[in-house]
């Protein structure tokens, strides 16, 4: 058995050997490799890719946000609002990653790290491992998340539509 170093070109897959091509010509068997090893990875997730964010909110139907008043008219509502500065916590919120390798240990790290929260957050990912396949956790029932914006859903193996139930499964894989 021989070790041979192989090297790569910066953005593609071509693979190229080192000083030492291998010669088999002529020869009966077969080559296989055993391992690999990298010191390098690339990003899965980046600007660039366009599947860096996941955008999320509360669900219009779920709890309410402003205090509970008597505001008589819509208007009168919407101006104590802005008076109070209280925000709809239905509107859509996009929870922006940054580039970076990441599993689902690294995605549930830093959406805990923007909830601000060491606990469960109201929305994570989970791998069924026998599957292969992700899992998006969404533990807050008043929680609701789009995949039909940019394109991590691609990455996580979800169709693009907005999820609502409490778990849901990747359906590609």
């Amino acid at each position: 058995m021989s070790l041979i170093h192989i090297r790569s070109k910066e953005n593609d897959f071509e693979i190229s050997y080192s000083e030492n091509p291998i010669n088999l010509s002529g020869l009966k068997g077969k080559i296989a490799l055993k391992t690999a090893s990298l010191w390098y990875s690339w990003d899965n997730i980046t600007e660039e890719y366009k599947n860096n964010e996941i955008k999320f909110r509360r669900s219009p139907h779920g709890r309410r946000t402003v205090p509970e008043r008597d505001y008589g008219s819509a208007a009168e509502l919407k101006n104590e609002i802005k008076k109070e500065g209280i925000r709809d916590e239905s509107e859509w919120k996009i929870l922006k990653l940054p580039n970076g390798l990441y599993d689902e240990n690294e995605l549930n790290n830093y959406i805990q790290e923007y909830f601000g929260t060491f606990e469960t957050p109201p929305f994570y990912f989970d791998v069924n491992y026998a599957t292969n396949r992700f899992m998006l956790i969404i533990r807050d029932k008043d929680y609701e998340i789009d995949f039909s914006h940019g394109k991590i859903h691609e990455l996580l193996g979800f169709d693009k539509k907005i999820y609502k139930e409490e778990i849901n499964y990747a359906t590609k894989i």
